[in-house]
């Protein structure tokens, strides 16, 4: 197969050594901006891509995503979020889990289909984590975040928004606080006193 032909030109008018790309003369100092829009299309049609990947996935049992209620959340949120993000969706995924156990429990509805989960269910599962705050078991922040994770992987798996809760705090009964109730431990000023003089008497 006989090579191409290199073709070569005057030099540039602009500063920077021509650079040779498939028999073309591109300069130095306009390749990055070059590369720069090859690389923007190139995400955008990954994005398209990935979008119309999880278009086509919503026919079938948990909208495509496999028959076990437990593998297919994560699953929507890997193909979401492209392999990047892994914390993320480690962390959406490790709550997602923890609404499976409560489907399959004794309270919970039962399901393994998460075409059967309306916003009832969640409802329902909301009433849980609010019990499990009201007897200490959860703190008021881990339950919405549970509640919200949940939202966040339902909306993945359908592919829209018509089943979620709209406001986790409100629905819980309480809000999350950071104002603190008591004197932090060394912030307690006659204590520390009393301990000062204690020390200096012995």
């Amino acid at each position: 197969m006989p090579k191409l032909p290199v073709v070569r030109s005057r030099q540039s008018g602009v500063s920077g050594q021509p650079s040779q790309v498939a028999g073309a003369l591109i300069p130095d100092n306009t390749q990055h901006s070059w590369r720069d829009d090859v690389g923007k299309v190139l995400r955008v049609c990954f994005e398209r891509s990935s979008i119309m990947a999880l278009v086509g996935r919503r026919d079938g049992r948990n909208f495509g995503y496999g028959r076990q209620l437990s593998y297919a959340g994560p699953q929507a949120l890997r193909d979401l979020f492209g392999g990047r993000h892994y914390g993320t969706v480690k962390a959406h995924s490790d709550r997602w889990q923890a609404f499976v156990r409560w489907c399959h429990s004794e309270d919970g509805p039962g399901f393994n289909d998460a075409r059967q989960i309306d916003r009832q269910t969640l409802l329902d599962y909301a009433g849980h984590l609010r019990q499990q705050v009201e007897q200490g078991e959860l703190t008021i922040a881990t339950a919405q975040n549970r509640l919200s994770s949940v939202d966040r992987t339902m909306a993945t798996l359908r592919g829209d928004q018509h089943v979620k809760v709209l406001s986790p705090s409100k629905v819980l009964g309480t809000r999350r606080t950071g104002v603190r109730c008591s004197v932090p431990q060394g912030q307690d000023r006659e204590h520390v006193k009393r301990m000062s003089l204690s020390i200096h008497c012995t």
